[in-house]
């Protein structure tokens, strides 16, 4: 079971497996970052996993909505740094 932190100008990004369970754990790390007011939190939905049922993950997925930031894919995240590769 691993989540995965990853700071790049101002965002946080979370993913990693067994999703339900760590991002309650994470959790605390999603606050401390979204209350310091220098990040946003953003969980990558199609990288992170669990065994638990669907509606935990999908619980998982609402509350980090609702409560810490942004939820994406990853073909959103690789569109928009090719993006900007294309635009600097």
């Amino acid at each position: 079971m691993n989540i995965t932190e990853v700071k790049v100008n101002g965002v946080v990004v979370f993913s990693g497996s067994q999703a339900s369970v760590e991002i309650n754990i994470e959790a605390g790390a999603m606050v401390s970052w979204k209350t310091s007011g220098l990040h946003d939190c953003v969980l990558v939905e199609d990288c992170v996993a669990t065994t638990s049922p669907d509606y935990c993950m999908q619980a998982t997925l609402y509350n980090v909505k609702l409560l810490y930031g942004f939820v994406t894919r990853s073909a959103a995240i690789a569109h928009a740094l090719e993006k900007a590769k294309h635009s600097g």
